[in-house]
């Protein structure tokens, strides 16, 4: 018998699953302000225009909501209606007690779906739509890739973007000697310069 051990002593637990960007200047904030409900599980949703009824029934990651963002089925009566359909982002946030079971729940599949589907966790989802100025692309392909690199590269024409290391250094989470040695790391590459580069201010 496989036995799995956690060493994460966090109260709460961002997971990705999948693979997405997200950009907005305010996405920092955002992830620390969901850390800091420690009693229920959130997943990102994200607003597009309705599609056509046929389409929507396809849709299989449309989440439903009513008005204190408690996670429910479409036929819910209390669920918000708006000219948005909301989808579910592969990024949620969960007490640690939770992480692991739903971790092997789930199995990285419609972590909402599954959820409500469980008695145990069925009223803890709650949903967190992004508001509309947040760039969302699910990346699916090499051209989704390309896409996102032109996207940074003009981004950082104006300023360079705060990498997960130097977020993680500026929180406390990790040492300055810790972010040496992940620009170490990378120390032929213009991400390894810059790491350096922060810990030479310091």
């Amino acid at each position: 018998k496989k036995v799995v051990k956690t060493e994460i002593e966090a109260s709460n637990i961002m997971v990705v699953h999948g693979e997405i960007f997200i950009h907005d200047n305010n996405l920092p904030r955002l992830f620390q302000n969901c850390m800091q409900n420690k009693e229920t599980i959130t997943v990102l949703t994200f607003p597009k225009i309705k599609e056509l009824e046929q389409d929507r029934k396809k849709s299989s990651n449309i989440i439903y909501f009513d008005d204190s963002m408690h996670v429910v089925e479409q036929n819910h009566e209390n669920k918000i209606e708006t000219q948005y359909d909301y989808f579910e982002l592969p990024v949620y946030f969960c007490p640690q007690i939770s992480f692991l079971d739903i971790l092997f729940k789930t199995n990285n599949e419609r972590v909402a779906k599954k959820l409500r589907e469980s008695s145990k966790y069925a009223n803890q989802v709650y949903s967190l739509p992004l508001e509309r100025g947040y760039f969302v692309r699910q990346m699916e392909s090499e051209e989704d890739f390309l896409d996102i690199s032109t996207f940074l590269k003009i981004i950082q024409n104006n300023f360079e973007l705060y990498s997960v290391d130097e977020l993680a250094w500026r929180r406390g989470l990790i040492t300055s000697e810790r972010l040496q040695e992940t620009a170490n790391v990378f120390k032929n590459t213009k991400y390894g310069i810059y790491l350096n580069s922060l810990v030479n201010k310091k």
